[in-house]
């Protein structure tokens, strides 16, 4: 008889977890909509429609642009997770170590540029904050450090050196603390393009010299743009109609608009 029970229980646990998964593994794409494209006052991107072989396996992924600042979605895309005191304590811990291997910035330069930075994306002509579904990405300067947010994790490095190379430009020499490779950064060029709204166009160089741009406003004052989000963030690819910037003419002429 306990044998009996066993067996019934154990059926029940695995019908329990595998169930779903075969549930999970035969929803496919039925069908995707692109955009842009008005439903209700809001504009969509894109809609991925899931089907399942049952009714109620059916579901939506949506990708639209969010215009309220007071909903949960804005809300949630500002307040999570942008603090290098509670994403890196552990890391924060060696700021003797990095003081003392590389000594003091320059007093008259030691609180420029402290802050959080978000990337900025470029679609039709306008740009916007975006949702990325592996998690946001940030950069914070809080000196003597520099954290870049990615979606594999935060990367903490020291800043060796800080100088101000034109009116509106500065150049960071940052040194990693975890580890010394070829793919990280060791020389960042931040060009202010727009002070009074927080835009910054960001030149990153890597120990092999690889070079990438980046386009970046000042957390306290992206709410002036829009927000491309995911209703349901749990996809593999990531939105691919972005357009390119050319950051070097952003650079020349001073003007994002």
């Amino acid at each position: 008889m306990k044998r009996i029970c066993l067996f019934f229980c154990l059926s029940a646990i695995l019908r329990f977890f595998l169930f779903p998964c075969v549930s999970m593994q035969a929803q496919r794409v039925w069908k995707v909509k692109e955009g842009p494209f008005v439903e209700n006052d809001t504009t969509f991107l894109r809609k991925i429609f899931y089907k399942g072989p049952n009714p109620n396996d059916n579901y939506i992924h949506s990708l639209y642009i969010e215009k309220d600042r007071e909903s949960a979605q804005y809300y949630s895309f500002f307040w999570s997770g942008y603090n290098a005191d509670f994403e890196v304590p552990e890391l924060l811990l060696s700021t003797d170590i990095i003081s003392r291997k590389h000594g003091p910035l320059p007093a008259d330069l030691s609180n420029i540029l402290n802050g959080i930075y978000l990337p900025l994306y470029k679609y039709r002509g306008k740009y916007y904050l975006y949702t990325l579904c592996e998690g946001n990405e940030w950069k914070q300067i809080a000196q003597p450090f520099f954290i870049s947010k990615e979606p594999g994790g935060p990367l903490l490095y020291g800043i060796t050196r800080l100088e101000q190379t034109s009116d509106s430009s500065y150049r960071l020499q940052v040194d990693n603390c975890l580890e010394n490779t070829d793919y990280y950064i060791r020389t960042i060029d931040i060009h202010a393009i727009d002070k009074e709204k927080g835009i910054y166009v960001w030149k990153f160089q890597t120990k092999s010299r690889e070079i990438s741009y980046a386009l970046y406003v000042e957390k306290s004052k992206a709410e002036a743009f829009d927000l491309i989000a995911w209703k349901v963030i749990e996809l593999e690819d990531e939105f691919d109609k972005f357009e390119a910037i050319d950051y070097p003419q952003i650079i020349r002429q001073k003007k994002l608009f």
